[in-house]
């Protein structure tokens, strides 16, 4: 993904006071290999921090 999909995706989780909400509301809509690269890819983004 690209770093306005991080973007997006932090700003989403900063206005959430409740971060176990992201699990259930995340990725309804995507198949299970698109949530597999996502999950990656947002593995990624934390472990840089």
């Amino acid at each position: 993904m690209n770093s306005y999909w991080l973007h997006r995706e932090m700003l989403k989780l900063l206005d959430k006071p409740d971060q176990d909400l992201k699990d259930d509301m995340r990725w309804r809509s995507l198949s299970e290999s698109e949530q597999k690269i996502q999950d990656a890819n947002i593995l990624k983004f934390e472990n840089f921090f």
